[in-house]
């Protein structure tokens, strides 16, 4: 599974909006809409997400990295 997609199951998984993750991550929301679209990510970004969602980038690139 890629990035992004992780990501936005995460969100609605959490019920927590894009709009509310580019404020957080202080990006635009269009900035936002691209990452949350992308099948990869720069590894200093993904920390940023994972950390604001209290988890470890492994939770998101795990799946691609260990043969599962």
């Amino acid at each position: 599974m890629n990035f992004g997609k992780k990501l936005t199951g995460i969100l609605a998984e959490r019920g927590i909006s894009k709009a509310h993750m580019a404020r957080k991550l202080g990006v635009s929301p269009q900035m936002f809409q691209h990452i949350a679209k992308s099948k990869d990510v720069k590894l200093i970004l993904a920390v940023k997400i994972a950390k604001e969602l209290n988890l470890t980038v492994y939770d998101f690139l795990g799946d691609e990295y260990d043969g599962r």
